[in-house]
């Protein structure tokens, strides 16, 4: 009976180790389908940080562009105010001027018109003695 129990705790030790020898076995695989993860995850996040450093570059070179852009803009605006302001007085001057030059020949020619109508009254009275 004895030898069937030692024989029975070999079998059960043996079982026992065999076990775990398999657990073992699984633990490193585990650990390196853990670790062969963690090294996936890791190579991910430093793709994902250097195309979040590309886009935030592309961003920053782009939102550099459009200020640039939109400065300019501002800059032909301002030159383009200007440029009517300009315009505008200029033209104000010569509408000015020649408001000036026709109330001159406005006056000139009513001077004119009212020596011809003098001197026409004159030649009337001499012609008819009206005097």
């Amino acid at each position: 009976m004895e030898s069937g129990r030692v024989n029975r705790l070999e079998q059960l030790e043996y079982r026992i180790k065999s076990i775990e020898e398999k657990l073992d076995e699984t633990n490193d695989t585990s650990n390196k389908k853990i670790l062969n993860l963690k090294d996936q995850i890791s190579k991910l996040q430093r793709q994902i940080e250097e195309e979040k450093s590309v886009r935030n570059t592309y961003y920053d070179a782009k939102e550099k562009d459009l200020k640039v852009i939109e400065l300019k803009i501002n800059e032909k605006f301002e030159l383009l105010l200007q440029q009517r302001k300009e315009m505008e007085r200029k033209l104000a001057i010569l509408i000015e001027e020649k408001q000036a030059q026709l109330k001159a020949e406005i006056a000139k020619e009513s001077s004119i018109r009212i020596e011809n109508i003098d001197y026409l009254k004159a030649c009337i009275e001499v012609e008819f003695n009206l005097e």
